[in-house]
């Protein structure tokens, strides 16, 4: 849906126009006003829920941006769901904040593998990392003295550089892994890699203890804790964590549009939109 056909439809309802200064004035958009404008493309113009999906994107970012440049009061899509008649189910939100929280919580952080594991799940859940991305994050990648409570540099597809700002949590978890890698390293003194942040904690098949963990073990690792939670099903993954953690950063308003758009790396505003929330 583009700019043009969202002002149509805000005019056609008598929802914006021109005020007396010939400015754009859009009104307050009920959610009733929202829904029934889905209903309408799904029934008469006979489009599919993924278009509808789309285009219900397009209106919720349209008035993000709107509010956060000043042109309308407030954000009135912020909390508005899509039916789930009209729903997509192609990007279902996977996992509610609460599963989220049983998740994180699931590791052993009284053994080196669960401080490392709490970690790597911190990262992909509450800072939309994917795996291929926590799996080149190296030692240089970090710095704790940077920001509030630490920067990292991600390396992404294309060898594409991004800086993502630490929580406090996130950087609290990531620290005392560190610690425990360094005293684990020292003690065990296997084939020590010094630059990759994830180490693998036991030789098997696949990988090398003390060496960087694989991307597969990575996936490995986070399916093994979504089986602990009964979380794990069809669809949910890594990369379903990612899309988790974009639906409830727009979900609860923590990032702003454009700031998340960057942190994700995404092409444009309208992608990040398209996350259902």
């Amino acid at each position: 849906m583009s700019l043009d056909e969202v002002l149509v439809w805000l005019v056609d309802e008598d929802l914006a126009g021109l005020d007396e200064n010939h400015r754009l004035a859009i009104q307050e958009v009920r959610h009733s006003d929202f829904r029934r404008y889905l209903e309408h493309l799904a029934t008469n113009n006979n489009q599919s829920k993924n278009t509808v999906q789309r285009k219900a994107a397009s209106l919720k970012c349209f008035y993000s941006m709107a509010s956060e440049t000043g042109v309308t009061s407030e954000n009135w899509m912020k909390t508005f769901r899509i039916p789930h008649t009209l729903a997509s189910k192609q990007l279902e939100q996977p996992l509610t904040a609460e599963q989220v929280s049983r998740l994180l919580g699931s590791p052993d952080v009284n053994t080196p593998d669960g401080k490392r594991d709490k970690a790597i799940l911190a990262l992909i859940t509450m800072h939309g990392l994917e795996v291929n991305e926590v799996h080149k994050l190296n030692l240089d990648n970090i710095q704790f003295d940077q920001g509030k409570a630490g920067v990292i540099r991600v390396v992404g597809r294309g060898d594409k550089k991004r800086d993502i700002a630490l929580s406090t949590k996130s950087s609290d978890l990531l620290q005392a892994w560190l610690e425990e890698r360094r005293r684990w390293l020292s003690e065990k003194d296997p084939h020590q890699d010094d630059d990759p942040v994830f180490v693998a904690m036991h030789s098997n098949a696949r990988e090398r203890a003390g060496r960087g963990i694989s991307e597969r073990g990575i996936r490995g690792i986070v399916d093994g804790y979504l089986e602990a939670v009964e979380a794990k099903r069809e669809r949910i993954s890594c990369h379903a964590l990612r899309h988790n953690y974009i639906a409830l950063s727009l979900q609860d308003g923590s990032e702003n549009l454009q700031d998340l758009k960057e942190s994700i790396e995404h092409g444009s505003v309208s992608t990040t939109c398209f996350y259902p929330t």
